[in-house]
């Protein structure tokens, strides 16, 4: 997608919204790489999810780094392109998932989505 397809997407948004809001477009091959990596070597096993984060740009250096700062054992992280990789386990004896302050981390926009949402998403438009 180039970055006038993302500007009207925005404009659209914002104007239908009243609001901006981000954009992070990605084209259907790229949602199929990024369905197919698997970025820490091994597939998801119970108790660990895999999240991917979408930028609207790479991540620079200065934000890699602190990025990384953040690994620990229940959060590890990728870096790859515009996508950023986060491996969660769940917080030994608890049923809760690591929670990290990526807001104060990266500087700009991100959204979220589980490997399960980018496959689906793969899998419904083929």
């Amino acid at each position: 997608m180039s970055d006038g397809s993302k500007k009207r997407s925005s404009n659209s948004l914002k104007q239908a919204l009243g609001y901006s809001v981000p954009v992070f477009i990605r084209t259907h091959a790229e949602l199929k790489k990024i369905a197919a990596l698997e970025p820490f070597g091994r597939p998801a096993i119970s108790g660990i999810d895999i999240n991917i984060i979408l930028l609207a740009h790479k991540v620079d250096e200065k934000s890699k780094a602190k990025l990384m700062a953040l690994t620990t054992e229940t959060d590890g992280f990728r870096v790859r392109g515009r996508e950023i990789y986060w491996w969660r386990r769940k917080k030994t004896g608890t049923s809760l998932f690591s929670t990290v302050p990526l807001a104060r981390v990266l500087s700009e926009p991100f959204t979220i989505r589980s490997t399960n949402t980018i496959r689906k998403l793969v899998a419904k438009y083929p």
